[in-house]
This record gives structure tokens, sequence and C-alpha cells, in this order.
């Protein structure tokens, strides 16, 4: 073989995602590895042509191996609780993000924990954060670095999966970097901080880094150094989501994730600076160039990958051997997943390296086709290039973007062609800034002045091409079996592209009925609910209540919206992207059960965004202000209002019962929570009851007026799970199979309360909590209500 270590990376990676149906002992897969290396050995005196056969199989089980021991090494969680308070932790600080948005989040080497009056040693990594705080230990807080020694007193949460359906598992990614959980300081003014020793690399990084912020922030809009914080640190965390949101819909999001493009740009720029000097001393001046830019970003894996691929290629010029580049993706591939065989579940794995492999591939056949070296004209010719580049990376990565993310701007082939080269100039305008800053105060400013100009052409670019909506492809999600199969018929594109067993015009034909086919193949992608039935999602938005109904009809109600705060926002961060990426537009009705923030907040960003066709609002609270607010922007939005009253609304082949309260108001109880409106689904003989933050109070009420009639299969408890809620006279009249409690992960009101949760298994209900196991599907077939998990 020309070039064995495609074939031998290719054989690595199999091995790897083979772990779990290759169940053999370590010792047996090792003895197995000598035994086809020696046959190697063997063979390659014997009979050349069969070495690769033995190699390849000790690649596969060489894999197979290394992911078994990384596998092992994955750290247990800290405690087996989900969450723990009062805790008291002391450890070396390992690493230190930026700041975002006066945020803290750092990283502690443990060396001891305190909990319940009891200490232990303890050597696990935890991830530790701070939201902005005035008190004077923030600021010491800020000024920490890698190797400090400190106490902090906080709370414990055991890492999580998946809250929600197609939402961040922040299990499966922090668990890979080695965290046994995360801590939230609750007393910064208990913390104790000492400088220390030791971490010399990561310190140097991290005041590299916050250097390299601090001349940013100083420099430029608030605007433009978030972007150019994200572009040169590697950390987007101050873009705006409207911001990120008309990037991903432009076609133009990897712009905002330091990878190959940014890793070409820097290369190209020290290959200019350091023209001068000759091929080797160029070649090794860029290396080292990309060495320090990726100290920068930290080192972040998208950015390491690609300057991988990079320093390969310079180093098999400086030894004067021609590197095949393709060959070279598969070295830098191959390295990387020795070193951390997680990488290969990643999606910025997949889409790195199949974006490099798209345009390898798919690049020459494509120019030829479309005869672009005849076009003379230069700027035009580099046009079409370009064009032809960002084809061929969507070549290569459609079918991984429509497998993680769900979506493709078909757009992104035109947009790339100006937004490319417009970051290409604010990178080098941003590092030309910053290093004349240390020298030439005056002319960085200038400098500084011109960059602002290409931001506010590169937004409104992007602005243009995001308002392009109906040109993005969109899928829920594809199996594996169908990503599989996108694979190979975008390998069959590149056969029909290079073969020259038909005509150039058949060919073409072949690849555009291909194409035809894998889009048709994609429409085959499944769904979270099930078509026919009555779904209801509980969704996890902390301490809230968040319930989308999925109607058999395909209506769509949502009964609360989660809350909205200075510090959460359920409807931006939780329930429209699930909405985006379930395809759902509109919100047929949305129901307000009563005006405490933790339930309207998040139909207020619905209404704002024009999602919401109609909205059922209780009775008015004169002087609380939300009634007012909610009501003039559903005005203002064109949205249909229903005043809550004890009525049905048949909807999508279910019928749903306003439900109203009726009697006076219990001392120390809040009005609104007394007047929360209750709701009853009804599908077929089955039926789900839904009473918002009602007190016992009201629930006697809703007892008297409704008796038998409020008999249902699932409850959600109410006021998250308070103890004045959920009484035992509503669970005796209920008689439900399920108690749902919609509670927030370590709230400080202690919800749900331990003695709710026993009424409710002592009257015979199973329990769902969403602190404990993040969004709840229920599904009814008109017969029967059953849970079904969706992870």
């Amino acid at each position: 073989m020309k070039y064995p270590l495609i074939s031998v990376t290719i054989a690595f990676a199999l091995g790897i995602l083979s772990l779990d149906i290759v169940q053999v002992d370590f010792g047996y897969l090792s003895i197995l590895i000598f035994l086809f290396l020696g046959m190697a050995v063997l063979l390659h005196h014997l009979r050349p042509d069969f070495v690769y056969i033995p190699v390849l199989a000790a690649s596969f089980f060489l894999g197979t191996i290394r992911i078994d021991l990384a596998s092992e090494k994955l750290p247990l969680p800290l405690f087996n609780d989900y969450f723990i308070r009062g805790i008291e932790i002391h450890g070396r600080v390992s690493s230190f993000e930026l700041p975002v948005r006066g945020a803290l989040s750092f990283s502690v080497e443990l060396d001891s924990v305190t909990s319940s009056g009891e200490t232990f040693l303890s050597g696990k990594k935890i991830l530790v954060s701070l939201y902005e705080d005035s008190g004077e230990i923030y600021n010491d807080l800020q000024k920490i670095a890698p190797g400090f020694r400190v106490s902090l007193l906080g709370n414990y949460y055991r890492l999580r999966s998946e809250a929600n359906p197609y939402a961040f598992d922040e299990e499966s990614y922090y668990q890979k970097q080695g965290f046994s959980g995360r801590f939230r300081i609750t007393k910064p003014d208990s913390s104790t901080l000492l400088s220390g020793s030791g971490f010399v690399y990561e310190r140097f990084v991290h005041n590299f880094r916050r250097s390299a912020d601090s001349s940013l922030r100083s420099l430029f809009s608030q605007e433009l150094y978030a972007l150019l914080r994200g572009l040169l640190l590697a950390d987007r965390g101050e873009v705006d989501l409207q911001t990120r949101k008309e990037f991903s819909q432009a076609g133009v999001i990897h712009v905002l994730a330091v990878s190959g493009l940014h890793m070409s740009f820097i290369a190209f720029l020290f290959s200019l600076l350091l023209t001068r000097l000759g091929r080797l001393k160029r070649d090794i001046g860029t290396i080292i160039g990309i060495l320090l830019f990726l100290a920068l970003t930290g080192f972040v894996t998208t950015a390491t990958r690609a300057g991988i691929m990079i320093i390969l290629f310079l180093t098999g010029r400086i030894l004067q051997k021609d590197p095949y580049p393709v060959h070279t993706v598969f070295v830098a591939a191959f390295l990387i997943l020795l070193w951390n065989p997680f990488e290969i579940y990643t999606a910025g794995f997949q889409l790195s390296f199949s974006a490099v492999i798209g345009i390898l591939l798919f690049m020459k056949p494509l120019e030829e086709s479309f005869r672009i070296y005849k076009v003379t004209f230069p700027f035009l010719k580099a046009s079409f290039e370009l064009m032809l580049v960002s084809v061929s990376a969507l070549l290569g990565i459609f079918p991984f973007l429509l497998f993680h993310f769900g979506n493709i701007s078909l757009i992104s082939p035109v947009s790339n062609l100006l937004v490319i080269p417009l970051t290409g100039l604010i990178i080098a305008g941003g590092l030309a800034s910053s290093f004349l800053s240390f020298f030439f105060s005056g002319v960085a400013l200038n400098a500084a002045s011109v960059t602002e100009v290409l931001y506010e052409l590169l937004t409104g670019t992007v602005s243009f091409f995001a308002s392009a909506g109906f040109l993005i492809w969109k899928i829920e999600k594809i199996s594996i079996p169908i990503l599989i199969a996108m694979c190979f018929l975008a390998g069959l594109i590149y056969h029909w592209l290079v073969t020259e067993d038909f005509s150039k015009g058949v060919r073409m034909v072949l690849a555009g009925l291909t194409l035809t086919v894998i889009f048709v193949i994609s429409q085959m992608s499944g769904s979270i609910f099930e078509k026919g039935k009555m779904d209801v999602l509980f969704f996890d938005v902390g301490q809230g209540d968040a319930i989308l109904v999925s109607t058999p009809g395909g209506e769509k109600w949502l009964i609360d919206g989660g809350v909205l705060n200075s510090f959460s926002n359920a409807g931006t961060h939780r329930i429209i992207p699930f909405l985006e990426r379930t395809k759902i537009g509109k919100i047929d009705y949305a129901l307000v059960s009563h005006y405490d923030t933790d339930h309207f907040g998040g139909i207020a960003v619905l209404l704002k965004e024009s999602i919401i066709r109609t909205i059922i609002l209780p009775p008015k609270e004169p002087g609380y202000g939300a009634d007012d607010a909610l009501e003039k922007l559903a005005l203002l939005r064109g949205v249909n209002i229903i005043s809550a009253k004890d009525t049905a609304i048949h909807s999508g082949g279910g019928v749903f019962y306003l439900l109203t309260p009726s009697g006076g108001q219990s001392e120390g109880e809040k009005k609104s929570n007394e007047r929360s409106i209750s709701l009853k689904l009804v599908y077929g003989k089955t039926a789900f009851l839904f009473t918002g933050d009602a007190p016992d109070k009201t629930e006697e009420n809703l007892i008297n007026k409704f008796g038998a009639f409020l008999d249902s299969d699932v409850l959600k408890a109410g006021h998250h799970g308070s103890k004045s809620s959920t009484g035992e006279k509503l669970l005796k009249r209920v008689s439900p199979e399920v108690v749902v409690f919609s509670s927030g992960l370590g709230n400080g009101y202690n919800h749900p309360a331990k003695e709710v949760i026993l009424r409710s298994v002592a009257e015979g209900a199973n329990v769902a909590r969403t602190d404990f196991e993040g969004a709840l599907l229920f599904t009814s077939d008109g017969l029967t209500v059953t849970k079904r998990l969706w992870k």
C-alpha cells in the first residue's frame, strides 16, 4: 500500500467504535495484537502483498484496547446524590476559563472534601462556577490562576445527561474531560485563596490568554470584542444568541469556532510575514507561529486538530517529502484518536475531518466538471474556486450536520464567498491591533477602527444571507443506519464525478439523482413525537413549569413556559431550540396558569418571537403588572387572546378542559397561586391534569366544584411539589398512576417536599421528577398512557 496509514487509521477507528461488540478480555486482545504483528513480519518476507491484512487486524484490536483503557479511566461521580447542599472543597486550581458575562468557571483538583461534618480525601477533579458578585472576594477570585490553593463553600451537583431532547449532554462532555461533578460557590466571602506553585504550563497559557483578552476588550466595541474573543481565543461565550442564530442561518456558523479555516488564516499570515527568510525558515517559523496561536486558544480541540494537520504538512516539506494531503489528514486523525479515542464521538472531530476530506476529494472533480480552468478573469476564477471549496466541504459534512444539528443552510456556498474573506481580514485586524497596542497605541486604535468597519460589513452580510430562511434544509433526527447510507451516497457522488465510464453530462445527471435520493432518505427521519398519538412533554426548565402537548391532529399546546430572569431564560435556551429542531413553527395554544415569572416567563419570550397563535390568560391581578404586560405584548403581535373560564376546547383530537377555581384566599398564600388555572386533557379513555401552583385551598375548591371529573392518569404536582400542594384529598380524588414533579435541582425551596412524594407513593402513584430525570415524555394511544424514554 502506498499510503498505509489511511487504512490503519480507518481500522483503528472501527476498533474504537466496536467496543460494545467486541467483548474480549484485555489480555486476550493484547495477545491477538502480538500474533497479528508477528504474522505481518512473516508475511513481509514470504508474501508481502498480503502483509496489510494482519496489520489492519492489529490496528482494529488496538483501537478496541485504546477505548477500553480510556473508558476505565472515566471518573466516577464525587457523590452518588444528584445534589448536596453546603459542602466544602479543598484543592488546587488546574485551569481557569475567561469570565463570561461576569460568571467565573474553573477546575479544581481536589485534596479533600467536607460534607455533613465529615472530611475525606479525594483526588478527583471538579468544575467550579460563580455568578457575578459585588463582594471583594469575587474580585479576588477573578485574579486566581492555575496552581492556586483554594477552600470553597457551596453546593455539589452531579453531572447530568441531556436535560431536554436535543440539548447539551453535560455528563458525557465533562466526564470525558475528567470531571466528577459541578460545584457552585454559594458563600464567596468564606473562600480561602492562597497562591501556589506547579501547573507552570497551564499558568503560562492562562496568563497569555488573559493578557490577550484584556487587550481585545480595551481596543474594540463589545460586539466586535465578543466576536474576536471567539475567533482568536476560541471562547464565544460573549457572542449573543441572536448573532449565533444569524450566523447559523447564513451557513457560516463555522467561522465562530476556531478550526481549520482560522488555522489556515494564521498559517497564511505567518508564511506571508516570513516570506523573505526562505522556504525552510519560513516553514519552521510558521510551525512556531501555529503553536503560539494554539497556546492562545488554550489548545482547544477544534484548533488542535487543524494545527496538527498543518504542522504535519509543513514537516513533510521540511523533510523534503511531498506530503499527500489525504494521507496527512488521516495521520492527524490517528494521532488525535490515539491520544483521546472519545474524540471520534464528537461533532467537532467528525465535521473537521469530513470537511477536509470533502475538499480534498471533491474539489478537483468539481473544478473539471464545471471547467473552472477555462475562466480567465482572476477575480471571477477565485470566486468560483472559493464557492467550490464550500460545496466540496458541504458534500463531506452534510451527513454529520444533519445527524448532530438537524439543519443545513443551502445558501452557505454563496455566503462564504463574502464571509470568509471578511473573517480573515478581521482576524488579521484583531491580531495587528493587539500587537501594535504594545508599541504604538495610536496606530493600534486606527487599525481597530478599520477592523470595526469590517465587522459592520460582516454582520450586515450575515444578516442579509440569514434572511433567506427558506434555503435551510431541516430534519428532526436521523438514525445511525440512515447516517451510514448518506455517507455511502456521498461516496457514490464522488464516484460519478471521477468515473470515465460515462460522458460528463451523464455523470452530472447521476450525481444529481444521487443527491435527490439523499434528500428523499432524509425525509425518512424520525421524530420524538409519535404520529396519531397524544404526546405530553414536561420540559426540564429548572425551577418552573413548561409542558408541550402534541396532539394526534398535529396541533401544539404549551402549558406555561418556565422562568425568565437574569440567570435563566427557559424560552430562549430550552423551548425555542426544541421547537426549531422539531420543526414546530407555531404554538397553537399557550396557557398561562398564573402570573408567576417561573410560569409565564418563557411564554413572554415566545410571544415576542411571534411563535404563539392563541394565548389563554388567567384573571387579571390589579397592581401586579405582569398581566397587562403580557396582554399588551399579545395584542402587539396580533395574538388571539382567550380569558380563562370553565370551558372545553376541542383541539387535534383531544379535549382541553379549562378549570377555574372558586372560593376565598387562605392567609399567607400568594393570590396568584390560588388563582391558578387548572387544565384537564382528555384523549380517549386517558387523561392528564395540570394544576399550576394551586395550593391545598384551591385544590379543595376544585374537588368541590368538579368532583369525580378530576380523575386522571397523570397528575402534574402543584407548585413544583410544595408541601402546601398536592394534598391527600386531591390525590385520592384524582387517583393518578403517575405524579410528575417539575422543579429545579437544588432549588432553595426544597421542592419537591419529601412529605408530598411520600403522599403520592402512599396513594399508589409512581413518581417522576424533572430535577433527577430531565424532561419527561408521556404518550397516550387513547387507551393507556406510557412513559417513554427519549434519551
